[in-house]
């Protein structure tokens, strides 16, 4: 199998997940440059993203509605891990407290806060449109 035709006879949907799949893969090494300068890892963010980016390689060769739904399902848990570890920020951001968080970590959070949402959301939309053109 070529890569020509994985292409072929794609619909708008497959664009879009496939799309969602770089998004979430960016995201990912977004998210490693500010867990190096915030010193922090976390799995619940690494590993839902990474399983996004191997559903979407999957979605190349092997159509499947499982992989489908759960792409966005898995985009979703990590956009929320990350804002719930990013709260004390964003408190201190916005009440003007110098006790939690990094405030000058804002830029990052809100930038990956984007990447992780518009991979989320293509993926769901995604999940409605068709995947393949229909003859």
């Amino acid at each position: 199998m070529n890569l020509k035709s994985c292409f072929s006879g794609r619909a708008a949907g497959w664009y879009l997940a496939l799309a969602g799949g770089v998004l979430a893969l960016i995201s990912i090494v977004f998210y490693a440059v500010y867990g190096a300068a915030a010193g922090e890892r976390n799995l619940l963010i690494y590993l839902p993203l990474a399983a996004v980016v191997v559903l979407e390689v999957l979605s190349l060769f092997w159509e499947n509605d499982w992989l489908i739904a759960l792409a966005p399902a898995l985009g979703m848990i990590a956009l929320c891990a990350f804002v719930v570890d990013s709260v004390y920020t964003f408190v201190g951001y916005f009440f003007n407290l110098a006790m939690f968080g990094d405030v000058s970590m804002m830029g990052s959070i809100v930038r990956l806060c984007v990447l992780m949402g518009a991979a989320v959301l293509l993926l769901l939309v995604s999940a409605y449109l068709r995947h393949r053109k229909t003859a």
